[in-house]
């Protein structure tokens, strides 16, 4: 499955998620563990955004 189709599968708007995921990965610190890109994923992103809209 290609990112656009699992983003399509998660309720996502391909073009909106791959645009914001490319924002968000170009100031990604290095320091940062791998473990943490999981949360890029298009099941986990919806979570991710609405606790930064929180902050």
């Amino acid at each position: 499955m290609t990112m656009i189709e699992t983003a399509k599968a998660n309720g996502l708007d391909p073009m909106t998620y791959i645009g914001s995921l490319l924002d968000e990965l170009a100031q990604f610190p290095e320091w940062r563990k791998s473990l943490d890109l999981g949360d890029y994923l298009p099941w986990n992103y919806p979570k991710l955004m609405a606790i930064r809209d929180k902050a």
